[in-house]
């Protein structure tokens, strides 16, 4: 998604970068450009707890006085790259001039984050949620093999601090997952996708995600369906999956067949409020041998976030159309983005954005 600044940058990826705001243009300070692929992770952050939209488009339009100033974090390896933060969200950014004459000199934003808190590395995984007197307690599992009959892959509501609480994360899908199953709670297997684990791509490494190499979660989780599958584990297990859990599930599916794994037979899925495109998903899945009906998927979720993945992701997939019970394979999600104008040389990321959080309103598209 994000430029990487740290190898050479072809002019093509520059051009495609677009001015934050009006007021971002280089009239009034340096100029702030920010990528157009960043659309459905800024929607995603300005409606959750992390941040909120104005002090977010704040804290960008400020870049073009504060960038790389006495405030920001500078990397010790490449003077261009800086990081800022507000609230819960990291903002990741270069200052790039003497571009010549085809590209415009400024302040490049590359990459948004949910700040990592400081148990989110260790925490990120495979546990047994444990149930004991009405609360489940989340255990790391050492072997990395679901043992229940229930699983749930997600990464919680993000905090105003930064990723969500594995303990709070595991009570409210543990309520959430067995009040829509109709079944009486019990324990479960919780595989933990704190958001600043979720991206691996971009132009930074932290501290924090230095203690995870790249591709760990999806490579872990490509691992556990793997045991379920080769009957280390008590039977079938069905997956509970939602939010930055959709994403960590996609990446998985994707490393399977290179793992010798090419079809799922004890495994089913349900998907409610991804941050993944569906389409993507389904793919996916039938690339294994699953497939994922409109009936395994919750299409009632009003969350912008998830629905901003679904309709203005840059990736090619089958979109959710009409009256959001039925998949139209003859939409690409791909073609919304287009239809904004979010490619032109005249587009203006935050006008983009609230044009696209007025659809938004009405549902999937």
């Amino acid at each position: 998604m994000a430029v990487n600044f740290f190898k050479r940058v072809t002019p093509s990826e520059l051009k495609a970068y677009i001015p934050f705001n009006r007021n971002t243009r280089g009239t009034s300070g340096r100029a702030v450009y920010i990528n157009p692929a960043l659309l459905p992770r800024y929607i995603e952050l300005i409606n959750s707890k992390a941040t909120n939209q104005m002090r977010l488009d704040a804290a960008i339009q400020g870049l073009r006085a504060l960038a790389g100033g006495f405030t920001s974090d500078s990397n010790n390896n490449n003077a261009f790259c800086h990081r800022t933060q507000v609230d819960g969200v990291e903002i990741f950014y270069s200052i790039l001039q003497d571009l010549g004459p085809t590209n415009k000199s400024g302040i490049y934003v590359t990459d948004l984050r949910v700040k990592a808190l400081n148990g989110s590395p260790h925490s990120a995984g495979l546990h047994l949620a444990q149930l004991r007197q009405g609360s489940w307690t989340p255990n790391p599992v050492e072997n990395n093999t679901p043992t229940t009959y229930f699983g749930a892959i997600t990464g919680g509501v993000d905090s105003k601090s930064g990723d969500a609480s594995i303990m709070i994360t595991c009570n409210s899908t543990g309520k959430r997952m067995f009040k829509k199953l109709g079944c009486r709670p019990v324990d479960y297997d919780l595989f933990f996708t704190p958001s600043s684990q979720v991206t691996t791509e971009g132009t930074w490494t932290t501290a924090t995600q230095k203690r995870l190499p790249t591709g760990y979660l999806p490579r872990k989780l490509a691992d556990a369906m793997i045991k379920v599958e080769k009957k280390n584990h008590v039977g079938m297990i069905k997956w509970d999956v939602s939010d930055q859990g959709a994403q960590i599930l996609l990446q998985a599916l994707k490393l399977l067949p290179t793992l010798g794994m090419t079809k799922l037979e004890r495994q089913s899925f349900e998907v409610s409020n991804p941050y993944a495109p569906i389409g993507s998903l389904k793919l996916a899945l039938k690339s294994v041998g699953y497939e994922l009906t409109p009936e395994m998927v919750n299409l009632q979720s009003q969350s912008r976030g998830s629905i901003a993945h679904q309709t203005h992701t840059m990736d090619i997939g089958l979109a959710f159309k009409g009256n959001r019970n039925s998949l139209d394979k003859s939409v690409g999600i791909a073609q919304v983005p287009n239809a904004l104008n979010i490619k032109s040389h005249n587009a203006i990321f935050s006008e983009t954005a609230n044009k696209a959080l007025k659809g938004l309103t009405q549902g999937w598209s």
